[in-house]
Parts: C-alpha cells; sequence; structure tokens
C-alpha cells in the first residue's frame, strides 16, 4: 500500500483551516451587519410601541410589496393616463424634505409668529435637507422638517420625525406649528394650533402626534408607509404620494396577463368597483366618508366639513335619488388635478337637470340658465385661514336669498376657526413629562 504524501496532507489541512476561518468570518460579518440593520430599521419606527403582526400579516403585506410595479410599468399601456396623474394633486400630496419644489422655494425665508411675542421662524435649504430655526430672544432651536404634507396647490404643513426626548430610545413625531398656504403665499398657523385650542400635544413649536395618527396621516398621503409594514414609518422604503396602485391594486398580475395577450388595455382596473357607493368608500379612505364622522357635525350650516367632499355629496339629494348614477367620477377625472372650468360640470348637472322627463328637476329659474349652477347650488366656502373649498353638498341656497340671486350674487363666506375632529379610529395625543420637559426650555 502506497504511504500518504505528507506535504498533500498538510497542504489539505491548512486549506481546511482557512476554509473554517472565512466561514467564521463571513458569520461574524452577517451577524454584525444584521445587528447594525436590525438597529438602523427601529430607529425609522415611529414613537410609541410597535403593534404586535403575525405572521400571517407579515406573508400578506410582504405579498403585497412583491405584487408592486410603480407607475412608470403603467405608461407602458396607459401613457395619457399616467401624464395628467404625475401632475395631479395626489400624485404630489406627500414630499420627503426638500424634494417638494414649493418647500424648496422658501429657503431664507422668515416669518413672525402672531401668537407667540417675538418669536420668529426661519427656513433654509441645504442640498436636500430642509430645516426650521424657532428664534426667540436671541435664543434659537433648530427643527428638521423630514415630511412636507399637501401638493401646494393650497398648501404644505410640515412634520418631524422620531425627534429624541432626553429619554434613551424615545422620540416624538411632530406636526410642526407653522405651515405654508398658497392662497396667500405666506406662512400662518397649522390648523388646530391657534391660540385658544385645547388639543392635547401642543407645545411652543407644534404639536406632538401619537402613533395611531401618525400612521393615518402618512397612510393618506403615500402608496405604502414601508415595505415592512404599514403601521410602520420609513422614509427609506416608503412610496410617498398616492400611486396608480393605491386605487387599482398592485399591478404584477395586470401586466403580466396584458403583456401575454389575456387581457385588453381597456381592462386598466383589476378592481373593478361597479357601485357608487363603492367608490364613495374608496375615495371616502382619505377624502373621509360619514361613516367616520360624528353625525353632530353633519349639518348644512357646518363650514368645516366642505373639505370632506363625500361627505356632503352622500347628503345630497342629487346623489341619494340618483339609483347610484352619481359618484366622484361623474365629475372629475381622478387621474387628474381637479378641474376649474365650472362649464364642463354644469354640463353634467343639465344632463339631468335640462327637464323633459319625469326622472328629473328642472331648474326654477325663468328663463332657464344655460350655466350658474355651481355658483347657486355648490358655492365655493371658506373652511379654514380662507381656504375656498367647492361645497359638495348640492342643494337650494335659501339663506343666499331668491335662486336667481344666488345664481349670480358672490357667495357668502362663513368662517371657522378650526378643522372637524379626526377620524374616530385616531386618538389623541398624550405627552407625558418626559415630552414636556424636552420642550420646555423653548417656553
Amino acid at each position: 500500500m502506497t504511504e500518504p504524501d505528507p506535504s498533500k496532507t498538510t497542504s489539505k489541512s491548512i486549506a481546511f483551516e482557512l476554509g473554517l476561518i472565512v466561514a467564521a468570518g463571513l458569520v461574524v460579518t452577517g451577524v454584525v451587519v444584521w445587528w447594525v440593520t436590525a438597529d438602523r430599521d427601529r430607529s425609522l419606527e415611529p414613537s410609541g410601541p410597535t403593534p404586535a403582526r403575525s405572521n400571517a400579516a407579515k406573508t400578506e403585506h410582504q405579498a403585497l410589496v412583491e405584487s408592486l410595479v410603480g407607475d412608470r410599468a403603467c405608461r407602458e399601456c396607459h401613457p395619457g393616463e399616467c401624464a395628467l396623474h404625475s401632475r395631479s394633486g395626489h400624485s404630489k400630496t406627500l414630499r420627503i424634505g426638500a424634494a417638494h419644489n414649493p418647500v424648496a422655494k422658501l429657503s431664507g425665508a422668515k416669518f413672525n409668529d402672531p401668537e407667540q411675542k417675538g418669536v420668529v421662524w426661519a427656513y433654509s435649504v441645504q442640498g436636500d435637507k430642509l430645516t426650521v430655526e424657532r428664534i426667540e430672544n436671541g435664543k434659537s432651536d433648530t427643527f428638521p422638517i423630514d415630511f412636507a404634507f399637501g401638493s401646494g396647490h393650497s398648501g404644505v404643513t410640515f412634520v418631524s420625525v422620531h425627534m429624541p426626548t432626553g429619554r434613551l430610545g424615545e422620540s416624538v413625531d411632530l406636526e410642526h406649528r407653522v405651515s405654508y398656504y398658497a392662497n396667500r403665499k405666506n406662512f400662518g398657523i397649522t390648523p388646530g394650533q391657534e391660540k385658544g385650542e385645547k388639543a392635547e400635544g401642543l407645545t411652543p413649536a407644534g404639536r406632538v402626534l401619537p402613533g395611531d395618527e401618525v400612521k393615518s396621516c402618512f397612510g393618506c398621503h403615500t402608496t405604502i408607509n414601508s415595505t415592512r409594514g404599514q403601521e410602520i414609518v420609513d422614509s427609506a422604503t416608503m412610496i410617498p404620494g398616492i400611486g396608480c396602485e393605491r386605487c387599482h391594486g398592485p399591478g404584477s398580475e395586470h401586466i403580466r396577463l396584458a403583456r401575454a395577450g389575456k387581457i385588453s388595455i381597456d381592462q386598466g382596473d383589476d378592481r373593478p368597483r361597479t357601485t357608487a357607493a363603492e367608490e364613495m368608500l374608496l375615495c371616502g379612505q382619505c377624502h373621509r366618508h360619514p361613516d367616520v364622522i360624528s353625525s353632530k357635525e353633519i349639518v348644512a350650516e357646518n363650514a368645516k366639513i366642505v373639505r370632506f367632499q363625500p361627505v356632503g355629496l352622500m347628503q345630497s339629494k342629487c346623489y341619494v335619488k340618483s339609483d347610484g348614477n352619481l359618484r366622484c367620477s361623474t365629475c372629475h377625472d381622478p387621474h387628474a388635478r381637479a378641474s376649474t372650468n365650472t362649464l364642463e360640470y354644469e354640463q353634467t348637472c343639465l344632463s339631468c337637470h335640462a327637464g323633459g322627463d319625469d326622472k328629473s328637476k328642472a331648474c326654477s329659474i325663468e328663463p332657464k340658465p344655460i350655466n350658474g349652477c355651481v355658483r347657486c347650488h355648490m358655492p365655493k366656502r371658506d373652511a379654514m385661514h380662507g381656504l375656498m373649498y367647492t361645497d359638495h353638498w348640492i342643494r337650494v341656497r335659501r339663506e343666499a336669498g331668491d335662486a336667481a340671486k344666488a345664481a349670480y350674487a358672490a357667495p357668502s363666506s362663513p368662517r371657522s376657526a378650526a378643522p372637524i375632529e379626526p377620524a374616530k379610529s385616531i386618538k389623541k395625543a398624550t405627552v407625558d413629562p418626559a415630552i414636556r420637559s424636552f420642550f420646555a426650555r423653548m417656553k
């Protein structure tokens, strides 16, 4: 029998040992990377305890994330709709930091707080970072502006997330005291934070938001809050703005079938909504639905609810008696910014109210008008801070005098000091002593 070659045995032994060392190194490196990543991910989670999720829930959300294709993929077959959507308020309803065009233009702007004597707010942009400095009696505190809510058409409200309180591992999310109002091209106090408001969580810098409300706010301004779950706000993986798949559902299966020639381009909605009630529920998720508003608030005199279009529309006789033919998309293209051409809307009104059949009631004004429907029955009202919204509660405005005068007179604009209460599912903020002490030095 041949004796083994000692040199070959030694080489194999060394190679084996080196392999063990490399493998061990890879394991250690993997553990370190996992720990750093896990620690970083935890810092992105909203304040307060993270709701427990079952494995089933994780799997469901992960399956949804993996089925998303993004707006760009939709352009292949739907270029027109995508072009309209890219210019709409839906697509721009949330921007991260200075990526928001109207926000970037605020660099160098200053605002004298009308209620806090001697306080000045100064904004600056450095690269993609936007900050605001609160200056009082020579002392200043700087706050990052992590997110800008709103397309900029009406206004923009700023939010900072994960601000440390001083306690280890504890942070808060802050809705800034000052917002930007496009209608007057200037700053103003954020709704609900004016002097005299008694909402919990108010501080000299803004309102501390509870975790439930943070989730709700981001949930209506993103396609998804994060790839790890809707209860987690993660700027690194969220899809800001309302994209195609927020309303139409994940697009991967639809695209697969379209490319295989199994469906036509016209079949663009994987979740067809065949009734007006279903559409109102979909739009009402963010634009509000009567089910999430106190019945005491749903009165014609309440100017606050004009911001919540489905609420008003669903009180209208036009909606109730339409046999399901009147819905948001009857007048609005959901892909585009709402048109300001009232004549287009009034043609829709006259398609039912021109008279000539038993199902519609013609306008009582003589001679019959060919316009003025919107001005008379859906005037703009001041919801807050001079922000004018079209009142979708379609009705005869007796308070404006006779119908003919109401059709052509300037509508009245009742003022309202504060927005309507939030949805029932949102909890009010509770500010503990640690959070209050964090802001105490600013008083």
